[in-house]
Formats: C-alpha cells, structure tokens, sequence
C-alpha cells in the first residue's frame, strides 16, 4: 500500500472510472440531475490516492466531494444512502458523516439547485467551486455562481474554516490514547491534524486578500507574506510557514508512516492553531491581538462578541444577491435574528425527529447551533494536557454551550477521562443533527 499524488496513468484512469461509476449512480437514481460537479483536490489536480498495486485498486485518502445540481431539493436520506451505494460499488469501505462509521473514505455528495447558484453566499468553498469545479456530466451551469472576487468573502468564513477544522481534533482523538500513541483512527487523526495545518494558511491569505486557487500558489504566498503581514504571529510561530507546507505536501503525498507519534502532533497542531485561531478572532472584532491563557474567557468572546455579528457578513451579501443593493443594518440585525430562529428550530425538530427527545434548548438559544459548538471546541481540546490531566471546571463550562446543541444526560460523571469521552460523542452527534437539518434546508 503507498499513498501518492495522481503521477500515473493507471491511477488516473481509475480515478476517471470511479467519475463514471458517481455519475452512472447519480443519474439512474436522481434522474432529473442537470450537472455533477466534482469539486475539491481532485477538481484541482492536486488530490491524493492510497494505492494497492498488487490488485491495483484506487481509492482517494479522504473523499470525492461531489455536488448534483437539480431543479429541486434532494433528500438528504437519498443523498446519504446513494453515497453509500457509489463507495461500496467503487470497492471501498462505506463511510458516512451522519452514520459513524470508522471507515475515513467516502463520497461525499451534496445537492445544489439551479435556482440557488445564483444566490450562493460568498463562500470560500463556493469560490473554490465556481473557479475550480469540474463539470463531469451534463450543463456547465457553473458560471451561475456569483464571480465573488477574495475581497468579497467574510473574514468570518475564514473563522468558520478553523473551527470546523478544530472540531475534527476533537471527534477523533482521546486522553486514553497519550499514553500508548494508540486511537481508534490513527491515520484519520493524522490527517486531520495536516488539514488543520493547512487551513492556518488558507485563512491568514483570506484575511490579508491574497488567497489564490492552487495549493502551490498559496504555499509560495504565505511564506512570501507572513513576516511583515502578520508580525505579532511570526513572533510566536516564526516556523508556521513550514509547517504549512509540511502539511500541504503531506496532503498531496500522504506517508502515514513517517508520523511516529501523533500524539506529539496532535499538541502541536491543537497550540498552532489555538494562536492562529485567536489572532482572526481579534482582526474581525477590531481588536489587538491578544493570547487569551484562560480559554474560558476566550469561548465567551466567541459565543457573545463574535456571536453578535456571526450571520450578518453572508446574510449582507445573500440579501444583495436578491434585492440587488446592500441592506441597511437594521434590515441585516431583523434578519439574523430571524435565521438564527430558524436554525435553531430546525436543529431542535432534528433533535426529536432523530432521538426522540423533546428539549427547548436549542430553540431557546440567542446562538445558532455551530457558534455553541465552537464556543465549545476550546475549552474541550485545552481542557487536556500533555501527562492526560484533564481541567474538569473547562469540562463542565462546555457541557453549557454543548446543551444547546444536543441533549446532556444528567447522570453525573466523576472521571474526567470518561466525561471528556462523553462530550465528545455529544459534540459529534451534535454537529451530525446540525449539518443533517440545515445542509438541505438553508
């Protein structure tokens, strides 16, 4: 087994065999689909494969990110369950967001509907979408999107990026394994912890406007860019450029077996980021940089300040797509407050449709589910230290945010391993409910 960039012809017709397979599936099980679009590493020629040459098998090291567009919603059972149907039907383990499962390859299919492309929010993923996307069956309709210039993006998408990224520290790690360097998915963890590497760049260039399409093209503006941009950083990671490069190239040629402690990784990746991290959030507040030691603190800026104005950047900009000019902000305010009703309806049907639990919480919220959860992430990935000391007080304070979200049992936990454990998987079912409410429905 070797991991590679996509250098030989075999892997490439693979590759292109596993596009017909998407397609062939897509089309006889969502007939009225009018384009599938790759998008991702793949789109960009940069995605890598782990290969097994003795039986010359194929298989990307994380996803295909695939959009159907249609002229009407698609269910996301149909989608979840096609998705499924096309991986095991590749020959790969099947692997879901919303099931669990351990396995780290899937096909990750979204729906996007004619009528929406136009209205797309300015998104870094939309504009990694319209420039890079791939057309592999049917209509080129992605000249709909919006030509959003980098300029146009929040800096709050950016923030998104990194929690996001944050929160996979959290989904696939555990205290248990400092000790013996053993988890239940080592090699998505290292993974991760490369994509979260990664992400620092992606955002620090959105933040300063020189964000590019190519991987390459970013690495050499980072290091170009980061002493003087970002001086008070350089200060504390002077070798944040390298380590974004480490990584990148990790993700492009993954070699599992060059990591030999992860964990030692995982601190570093998780410490990194925290600085990176803080430093975005004082720029979109219009604060001086400031390293908060008391993580504590640092959630509540992020749920109250950063809360404050979270949907307002996209909301601008979605209502300007519709109306043709810029709202006003009392029309912005009226309308976040109106979103983030909706959200969180939709989160807390989700949560009794899915578990058959009533609850009020989320619906009671003044945030919207993902700002709890990131609120949250912190004070779960600091509350751990390098012996596997675990700050119970942080525990608890998360569990508040994390309530808001999905429902917390009221059996008292005395172990901080074992409730650290606990909140994980509520964060991660959590953030499941989130996406499988609001992917089709917003």
């Amino acid at each position: 087994m070797t991991y590679t960039k996509r250098t030989e012809k075999w892997v490439d017709d693979l590759i292109e065999d596993h596009m017909k397979v998407i397609c062939d599936e897509v089309k006889t099980s969502i007939p009225q689909v009018r384009s599938i679009v790759l998008t991702g590493g793949f789109a960009k020629g940069e995605g890598s494969a782990v290969i097994y040459p003795n039986n010359r098998q194929v298989f990307p090291v994380n996803d295909y990110d695939i959009y159907a567009i249609t002229d009407n919603p698609i269910p996301l059972n149909t989608l979840v369950n096609l998705s499924k149907k096309i991986t095991q039907r590749i020959g790969a383990p099947s692997f879901s967001l919303f099931s669990g499962s351990d396995h780290s390859f899937y096909v990750d299919l979204r729906c996007l509907t004619v009528g929406r492309l136009k209205h797309l929010p300015p998104l870094i993923r939309y504009f990694e979408l319209r420039n890079t996307g791939r057309t592999i069956e049917g209509e080129n309709l992605l000249p709909e999107i919006p030509d959003y210039k980098i300029s146009e993006i929040p800096i709050m998408d950016g923030i998104r990026t990194l929690f996001n990224r944050m929160g996979n520290l959290v989904t696939y790690f555990s205290p248990s394994g400092i000790k013996n360097n053993e988890f239940d998915n080592k090699n998505f963890l290292i993974y991760s912890c490369h994509k979260c590497l990664s992400s620092c760049g992606t955002v620090l260039l959105l933040l300063s406007r020189n964000l590019k399409l190519s991987d390459s093209d970013n690495l050499d503006m980072i290091r170009k860019i980061y002493p003087h941009q970002f001086p008070h950083l350089h200060k504390q990671l002077p070798d944040l450029p390298n380590k974004i490069k480490l990584s990148t190239n990790f993700l492009l040629i993954p070699d599992f077996t060059e990591i030999k402690n992860p964990v030692d990784l995982w601190f570093t990746t998780r410490d990194s980021m925290g600085l990176v991290l803080q430093y975005c959030v004082s720029k979109v507040l219009d604060e001086e940089p400031c390293n908060y030691q008391n993580w504590s603190q640092f959630s509540h800026k992020v749920n109250i300040n950063l809360g404050k104005n979270y949907l307002s950047p996209f909301l601008r900009e979605l209502i300007k797509g519709y109306i043709g000019v810029m709202p006003n902000k009392l029309i912005t305010s009226w309308t976040s407050v109106l979103t983030t009703l909706y959200i969180n309806f939709l989160q807390t049907y989700e949560i009794k449709n899915q578990i058959k639990c009533n609850t009020l919480k989320p619906l009671l919220s003044p945030r919207t589910p993902d700002l709890n959860l990131y609120s949250a992430i912190p004070l779960l990935l600091y509350s751990i230290d390098r012996r596997a000391n675990i700050d119970r007080r942080m525990l608890d304070i998360a569990t508040n945010y994390l309530s808001r979200v999905y429902p917390i049992g009221q059996e008292t936990i005395s172990d901080p391993k074992i409730y650290w454990e606990y909140l994980r998987a509520r964060f991660t079912m959590g953030l499941r409910l989130f996406l499988s409410s609001v992917i089709t429905k917003t």
